[in-house]
């Protein structure tokens, strides 16, 4: 017995439509949400980041050389950008994934910095005076007996603060204590005395 019912033909949906025709346009060489794209390629990443860096859409990008590719590697193992600083040389990566400006500006921020302190702060070589190379750990305590007994010197010269913007900065830090001080001068004058007993002899 035929059914009284007719059967109502589905009308699909607008979304529905759109997407069989996007299941059917796959010959038609479009981009379509079901299709596969491969990922771009080191080299069209960094073309793109140097198209960013040329068009200067930040003002980040001002503070830095061309953008060139890093020896680095994000978490998908692929090379990241390098933007090199006109500061200091340093190369800042960045991941292709991330477009944010963040890493450059505290870079920049921090050698902006560093470079004014620089500035202010002047080498005694930079005034004429050489001779100051690097001072050995180990020599600290025999320089400063050595320069009490030269000099005449009491030991409390050497904890006096007005004393210590004159010292190298390592001697600064590895000062040794008065007692220390006078400990060395003893096993130098006893060094010296055995060393001239054995000239005269």
């Amino acid at each position: 017995m035929p059914s009284s019912r007719k059967q109502k033909k589905k009308n699909p949906t607008s979304l529905e439509s759109s997407a069989d025709d996007s299941e059917t346009n796959e010959g038609d060489g479009l981009t379509t949400p079901n299709s596969t794209q491969a990922p771009p390629t080191d080299e069209e990443q960094l073309q793109r980041a140097r198209l960013t860096y040329t068009n200067g859409i930040s003002e980040s990008y001002k503070h830095y050389l061309t953008p060139e590719l890093s020896t680095q590697l994000d978490k998908h193992g692929r090379q990241m950008i390098a933007y090199p600083c006109k500061l200091c040389g340093q190369p800042i990566s960045r991941p292709t994934s991330d477009s944010s400006c963040s890493n450059l500006n505290k870079h920049v921020a921090a050698c902006i910095l560093q470079h004014k302190g620089s500035k202010n702060t002047q080498s005694l070589a930079n005034l004429g005076i050489t001779g100051t190379g690097d001072i050995n750990v180990k020599e600290v305590s025999q320089l400063c007996a050595i320069w009490c007994a030269k000099a005449a010197q009491p030991f409390s010269a050497l904890v006096d603060e007005s004393h210590w913007a004159l010292l190298h900065p390592t001697i600064n830090k590895h000062l040794p204590s008065q007692r220390a001080v006078s400990r060395d001068i003893h096993m130098l004058y006893s060094a010296i005395q055995q060393n001239c007993k054995a000239v005269l002899n």
